[in-house]
């Protein structure tokens, strides 16, 4: 039986991504699609007509809804040409889909929140959108709140989670080194300005603690967050303390059997180049861990601390989760297995 989706924001930077992939999937229909007349309407006809005149399959969801007045919708409908028919949000019944992914801007007022008020299934929301929504990062989610609502937790969760997920049962203790893209606009800078400035950024360090404290037990603590213009990846460097003793090797084995996860092999000098346009252009899964990087020490009778270093590309970890967010909450599937289940998919 098919899964039916909505997606609110389908043609933008996350949505149209998303779109792409769920597309994909034989078992998933995508039902609704909800965007603006703005920038990103443009561009999705832009390539709805490159498409159509190579004869390839549609780039629309079956029923495609602008949130927009009655009068600018049937002014972009006869702008199009009848390539597709857009409807208002007066015409929406989101009781068609299963599920609800909202991948739009955050903080934006919108007509579809009278609909969200009414919809009985799942409604996840981006990071953007904090506080609302119970937290999911999988395989974790919230379990101190209920309903329908849910938010996912970002790519700095999503690179996390995976990481620590192996050892939940007996973890004490993380210190987190994360080196990110600086996302921030500077109109008033130099290029050569913006791409060799170094940010030392406090702000990331409260939120990142609380939330990895709502999924996993364990007492977290943001050591320093880095930001540096024009990177494609985070870096993640991990020290955790968890209470057992165990081996690199293992700790490897374990998160080699983590979803999302790989870990570069060993070279022979003790470092590793990752070539990163291979994570992007082949499919690979977008947490890599640097095998020689991968160190433990026995500190106590039964306790071991584990270092280790990641590189983790924020652009699929912004996608994936939402993936597994319909497998988890619309087929009820297992979060370990919906996550092993998108990795297979990556990988095909």
């Amino acid at each position: 039986m098919s899964v039916r989706i909505g997606l609110r924001g389908f043609a933008g930077l996350l949505g149209s991504r998303l779109a792409s992939y769920l597309a994909k999937e034989p078992n998933y229909v995508l039902k609704v699609g909800i965007l603006r007349n703005d920038p990103t309407l443009v561009r999705l006809m832009e390539r709805a007509f490159l498409v159509a005149s190579k004869g390839g399959k549609s780039v629309f969801a079956e029923q495609m809804f602008l949130d927009e007045t009655d009068q600018v919708v049937r002014r972009i409908n006869e702008h199009y040409g009848g390539l597709v028919r857009f409807h208002t949000l007066a015409n929406l019944d989101l009781a068609e889909c299963d599920i609800v992914i909202d991948a739009a801007s955050p903080g934006r007022n919108h007509e579809l929140q009278s609909h969200y008020q009414t919809y009985q299934g799942p409604v996840v929301y981006q990071d953007g959108e904090y506080p609302r929504g119970r937290l999911m990062s999988p395989p974790f989610m919230q379990t101190n709140q209920g309903g329908n609502r849910f938010r996912q937790g970002g790519c700095i969760l999503s690179g996390c989670v995976p990481l620590l997920a192996p050892f939940v049962d007996c973890l004490r203790e993380v210190k987190i080194h994360l080196v990110m893209q600086y996302d921030g606009r500077e109109a008033d800078h130099t290029i050569s300005e913006r791409v060799n400035t170094f940010r030392v950024v406090e702000a990331y360090r409260p939120r990142i603690e609380e939330e990895l404290g709502v999924l996993i037990p364990a007492n977290f603590s943001v050591v320093r967050v880095i930001q540096i213009p024009s990177m494609v990846h985070y870096a993640l460097s991990l020290t955790i303390e968890v209470e057992e003793t165990i081996c690199a090797e293992d700790v490897k084995s374990r998160l080699c059997d983590s979803p999302r996860v790989q870990v570069v092999p060993d070279s022979m000098d003790g470092s590793y180049s990752l070539n990163l346009m291979q994570v992007i252009d082949q499919g690979t899964l977008p947490i890599s861990v640097l095998g020689s990087t991968v160190r433990t020490e026995k500190i106590s009778s039964t306790r071991t601390r584990i270092d280790l270093v990641a590189a983790l590309y924020h652009r699929n970890l912004a996608v994936l989760p939402n993936v597994d967010a319909v497998r988890i909450l619309a087929e009820n599937m297992d979060p370990i297995e919906a996550m092993k289940l998108t990795d297979r998919r990556i990988l095909a």
